[in-house]
């Protein structure tokens, strides 16, 4: 088989032969598994290598009726199949025409291109408002649209409020706008390319043969002006569905290294892992790996701790058979602990459950050189759990808050503290 070099521009076709929800129904928190084939049987004659830890980066595609709304708004429905090349707007202008637009392929149709190409519902930049004010017919939307993008105090808050706040996108700017006519040439040269989106793998080559799993929430949510927002890659991933019949979906893909987040490369040594919600998923293949090593007795295996959290144990524990099965299996766990944040009168999440096992975490990576590997919202848990290992240090190893914050510096510049964290 031939070793995958995929990437953005040459992506790997991955299809889709694994399926299943990992929450409860009904549940408004929805997380998908997806199994997808990677190897030389199903990826297309082609093998990806990947390791625990890496990640896939998948490009995603627009929604269809997002892609129709706006060529209704631009007045173009009749454009959709139109096939456009991508040249200098000077016929004299000298230059790399492969840095053109370079995230859309030339030729191609102007649906294509703002299917697959271009972000289309992300707040749109100052740059692209100064662009729709000069293509603005009504003076009073001219020179709103001039405020908004302007660098003064009042443009800069409004702008934050009305626009990255308000979560607006391409669309809705344009139906605020209503006498708007940007140039297509003009617009499609301001937009930002649709940018991948990166998912932990969630299995082990020696465990999924010619199979990477992922797992992802899927990305909905009502914003401050009231309107819900879907997320692209997410609604996108939730919908392709395996059928009986007829070949599966498949999702153009390319490998992301996990440098630092990886298996320590002493597998003796011990691990702690903490991973609430998602942030379980590369863990998963990290488990995968070394059952699988250990089953093939390469190497001896370091106590291994995963620290879980989730709303309730029957609404999104994800993995939950898998991981219970795991505990004091070779090379599985030695301790699995969970924290539910709905289920009691009080909300517990990882840190807490961190604190009330300091001796032991304390034990794990200070005293026995083990690795302490964090994922998940890079927002709110991973700061409570960097606060919380601190605490940890300086309680359980008697320093000051000063030495303990020097001696967490110090796992992380050893790389035995490694983050691989998202904020929403």
């Amino acid at each position: 088989a031939l070793l995958s070099t995929s990437s953005a521009a040459e992506p790997l076709w991955a299809p889709i032969v694994e399926r299943r929800l990992l929450t409860a129904e009904g549940s408004d928190r929805v997380v998908v598994h997806l199994g997808l084939a990677v190897g030389p049987e199903g990826g297309g004659g082609v093998e990806l290598p990947y390791q625990p830890g890496d990640s896939l980066g998948v490009l995603p595609e627009n929604e269809a009726d997002v892609v129709r709304a706006l060529l209704r708004r631009l007045g173009l429905e009749a454009e959709e199949e139109r096939v456009f090349t991508v040249a200098p707007a000077a016929p004299s202008s000298q230059g790399d025409l492969t840095k053109l637009l370079a995230h859309v392929p030339t030729p191609c149709t102007l649906g294509y291109a703002l299917r697959y190409c271009f972000d289309l519902t992300s707040p749109p930049r100052r740059s692209l408002l100064r662009l729709f004010a000069a293509h603005c017919a009504a003076p009073a939307e001219r020179q709103d649209l001039l405020e908004l993008c302007s660098t003064t105090p009042g443009g800069k808050a409004r702008y934050e409020e009305e626009v990255r706040v308000a979560e607006i996108g391409l669309l809705q700017l344009l139906q605020r706008y209503e006498s708007c006519r940007p140039p297509l040439d003009h617009l499609l040269d301001a937009l930002p390319p649709l940018a991948p989106r990166y998912y932990s793998i969630c299995s082990s080559a020696l465990a999924r043969a010619q199979q990477a799993d992922v797992a992802f929430s899927v990305v909905r949510y009502e914003t401050p002006g009231g309107r819900t927002k879907r997320g692209v890659a997410t609604t996108w991933l939730e919908g392709l569905r395996l059928g009986a019949a007829g070949p599966p979906p498949a999702v153009p893909l390319f490998l992301r290294r996990g440098g630092a987040f990886a298996l320590p490369t002493d597998r003796a040594r011990p691990l702690v892992m903490v991973g609430p919600g998602t942030g379980v998923a590369p863990f998963r293949g990290f488990l995968q790996q070394r059952v699988a090593e250990a089953e093939a007795a390469e190497a001896a295996m370091g106590e291994a701790w995963l620290f879980f959290g989730c709303r309730r144990a029957r609404e999104d524990y994800l993995y939950r058979e898998e991981l219970e099965a795991l505990v004091g299996a070779p090379g599985g766990l030695a301790r699995l602990e969970v924290a539910f944040s709905r289920e009691g009168p009080e909300k517990v999440y990882v840190q807490h459950l961190l604190r009330a096992q300091a001796a032991a975490v304390h034990r794990l990576v200070c005293q026995e050189g083990g690795s302490f590997l964090v994922c998940g919202d890079g927002a709110g848990m991973a700061v409570d759990v960097h606060a919380a290992l601190c605490d940890i240090v300086r309680e359980q190893g008697g320093l000051s808050a000063e030495q303990a914050a020097q001696r967490v510096r110090a796992l992380q510049e050893e790389g035995r503290y490694v983050r691989d964290i998202w904020s929403s």
